[in-house]
């Protein structure tokens, strides 16, 4: 597999879950990492009292694992049975090693337990720097680590949770309708009448020429055509799993599903972008026709690259085996087509990114985004005050109106 991977980093195409920022523990290092903060403890306490590594882990629970404060208040006590006394610590209250594990994740926010409880996953994460968004078990769960949902970044966790209540929404919607309004988009039951008066707008339409269909609801219809994919994807990875010759084809596939998944939000941001407001102020008309047209290229690079992978697994005259039709493309071709789809799909996420005039329907998501891209306001605007101090070659003016540009 090795060989294999290394065709795709040839590529520059790349793989799911290289040079991770993060570290997957199992519950033994765990007990390490706890093992050795207590020891440093150990190390001060140990010379006066006669105190166990045990101990150490209690205070360290008691203290929420902040093991400067736990000195300071020990260094400021006459003696240790002062300090527990102080802190109200008791020593003798047993702590079951989950308990202590638990705590030690709480006060730690670059620790999680893995959430695939399904399988009863004990392992943990642990990440490099609070800008990891996105970590995949070993146990093969992909999960967001502040929401523990499916992996949606750049997009923030309230943007999926919604879309989850939406989901229900579209279905009990399509489930006790059967008409729509051409106009304003109301959605009425089936009714015997022929013509139809909108109590929204008043316009009139005929019943038989409206029919409700998912596809009234262009992000939702095209969510469920990229679930669908998923789907298909997970078949073809099937036939390809412990396979020794499919290897390729298998990592493909494990790509193919990494892209789809990224896709999927794609209707998601579109879905709650305030489309009207936007394409009417001048600041932001450009914004969702740019956005479309990146995705619309997107759409035929994912189609180019679906249609060569259901080639291989598929022809004109029903299901062939897999390993009959390599002939059908070669290796290069898979590799240039994901490769042509990795780029525009991290051009379009960049754009969404650096783009901060987005306005979307619900103010809660907007509150959330707003909050997002001032925090990045900031910390742009503190390196370029910085820099204009250590630049003093500037001219007063200069340097004035490179300040009133950064602010605004």
């Amino acid at each position: 597999m090795e060989e294999i991977h290394k065709k795709f980093q040839h590529a520059q195409i790349r793989l799911p879950n290289e040079k991770p920022k993060y570290k997957v523990l199992t519950f033994d290092l765990i007990e390490k990492e706890i093992r050795e903060i207590a020891e440093g403890i150990l190390d001060v306490i140990q010379g006066t009292e006669a105190i166990t590594i045990n101990d150490c882990e209690k205070l360290l629970y008691e203290f929420k694992w902040n093991d400067t404060q736990l000195l300071e208040k020990y260094s400021e006590a006459d003696t240790f049975t002062d300090f527990l006394n102080t802190a109200k610590i008791n020593l003798s209250v047993p702590l079951t090693p989950e308990i202590l594990i638990n705590s030690f994740f709480q006060a730690n926010p670059l620790f999680k337990q893995c959430p695939n409880n399904a399988s009863g996953c004990k392992k943990t994460a642990k990440l490099d720097s609070s800008d990891v968004k996105d970590v995949i078990c070993d146990c093969g769960l992909e999960f967001c680590f502040e929401c523990e949902g499916s992996p949606h970044s750049p997009f923030p966790c309230i943007l999926i949770n919604e879309w989850t209540v939406q989901l229900h929404d579209f279905e009990r919607i399509l489930a006790e309708n059967a008409f729509i309004c051409p106009f304003c988009a109301e959605v009425y039951p089936d009714t015997d009448l022929q013509v139809i008066q909108c109590i929204c707008c008043d316009n009139r339409f005929m019943k038989y020429q409206n029919r409700l269909f998912k596809s009234n609801f262009s992000e939702y219809d095209e969510y469920l055509f990229l679930s669908a994919k998923l789907v298909e994807m997970d078949a073809h990875m099937d036939k390809t799993i412990g396979v020794k010759d499919l290897e390729f084809l298998e990592t493909v596939c494990k790509l193919t599903q990494n892209f789809i998944q990224k896709l999927r939000l794609l209707p998601i941001f579109e879905f709650y972008l305030d489309k009207e407001y936007l394409n009417k102020n001048s600041s932001t008309v450009n914004d969702v026709p740019m956005f479309e047209n990146k995705k619309q290229e997107l759409k035929q690079l994912f189609g180019k690259l679906i249609d060569i992978i259901n080639t291989k697994f598929f022809s004109m005259f029903g299901v062939i085996d897999i390993q009959t039709i390599s002939m059908f493309y070669k290796e290069e071709d898979f590799l240039k087509a994901l490769y042509s789809l990795q780029i525009h799909l991290d051009g379009l996420f960049t754009y969404i990114e650096e783009t901060k005039g987005w306005i979307f329907k619900l103010p809660e998501i907007q509150q959330v985004y707003a909050k997002n891209h001032d925090d990045d306001d900031v910390s742009e605007s503190d390196e370029e005050y910085e820099s204009d101090f250590i630049d003093e070659s500037f001219e007063d003016d200069i340097k004035m109106e490179s300040f009133v540009d950064v602010c605004t």
